[in-house]
């Protein structure tokens, strides 16, 4: 079994997912990068699954808290007869972070570059299905807009009063959910929509503060999908962060983050699961690879699948994150 957190993906990723599909070896990364997700599923995914090698992608802060979110909104569904969800809303309600590393600067880099210098992979990021099985099968729900300005009333009553914005990483994570849903024969449900904000408060500011973080998230990320290209490799990497720098361990010690994800199901039914981490994203990131690594490594045949391919982390990693020392909070309900 291979762990590895060698990025950018795009650029180191692909030679050794190659390998491990090769060997029947299980993989899993830290990845956050749409077009190297893409890349190992067109390449690797039908090898895999015949080596028997499970090759699971986004074991981090992105994107297992979406995935298991949401996993466990369906199987709550489920258990309760209310049938399949339909809207679904993840919000990051709060988030402590001192620092960005390194690493993350190179990863945003490297996905803008993509985008950039390919007509085909800049389409492909922009389809809110860049990760299905198969695209044509999916349903049309007409538009899903990756930032979204919206008053938290529109997503739960217990929002009422709250403003959301734009989240950086909504256009990676909710791909990862979408497919998460699609390998599971959209078990979700055919009316699944799924979003990703963060909130920005409740003050007199925050629809202003809510509108400008949308606007420059989106403007920041759509101009660099289509531009980014022509700043030279060279001076970016000299004014940027290197790889292998971040916060130091007391900064990441004293980070926090809280998602709520909500949902209503076809009968009307409402639901919020929580994930949170009393430390910051990086340090989250370390013991949710780690814990993927010892649910392949140790409950291989206990695991929901055991099938090889190109998969992703919720039902496999579901099995052993309270048993992490420091484990994250996790936690379901259904409001009255």
């Amino acid at each position: 079994m291979v762990l590895t957190t060698v990025g950018p993906y795009t650029r180191y990723g692909l030679p050794l997912v190659a390998a491990c599909a090769k060997a029947g070896t299980d993989y899993a990364d830290l990845t956050g990068e749409l077009m190297f997700c893409r890349n190992s599923i067109d390449l690797y995914h039908k090898q895999a699954a015949d080596t028997g090698a499970r090759i699971i992608l986004a074991c981090g802060f992105d994107s297992i808290p979406s995935d298991l979110n949401v996993y466990q909104l369906y199987r709550r569904s489920v258990e309760d007869g209310t049938g399949e969800l339909c809207d679904t809303d993840l919000v990051l309600r709060s988030f402590s972070q001192r620092w960005v590393s390194g690493g993350s600067v190179a990863t945003y880099s490297e996905a803008m570059r993509t985008a950039s210098s390919d007509p085909e992979a800049r389409r492909l990021v922009t389809d809110p299905y860049t990760l299905t099985t198969d695209r044509g099968a999916e349903p049309e729900l007409g538009a899903q807009p990756d930032f979204l300005r919206r008053p938290g009333r529109d997503l739960a009553p217990e929002l009422a009063g709250f403003w959301t914005g734009g989240f950086v990483q909504a256009p990676f994570n909710t791909r990862i959910v979408r497919r998460s849903n699609a390998l599971q024969e959209w078990a979700y449900g055919r009316r699944f929509r799924y979003s990703e904000t963060m909130s920005l408060g409740k003050s007199m500011a925050a629809p202003i503060l809510a509108a400008a973080v949308t606007g420059t998230v989106a403007g920041t990320i759509g101009l660099g999908n289509k531009y980014f290209d022509r700043l030279p490799r060279r001076l970016v990497e000299r004014v940027t962060p290197k790889p292998g720098t971040g916060p130091s361990r007391k900064t990441q010690e004293r980070g926090h983050y809280t998602f709520e994800t909500y949902t209503t199901t076809t009968t009307g039914a409402r639901y919020r699961a929580t994930f949170a981490h009393n430390v910051d994203a990086y340090k989250s990131t370390a013991v949710l690879l780690a814990q993927s690594g010892l649910a392949l490594a140790l409950d291989r045949d206990r695991l929901a699948c055991s099938c090889g391919g190109c998969s992703l982390p919720q039902r496999r990693w579901a099995m052993r994150c309270w048993r992490a020392s420091r484990a994250p909070a996790w936690s379901w309900e259904r409001p009255g």
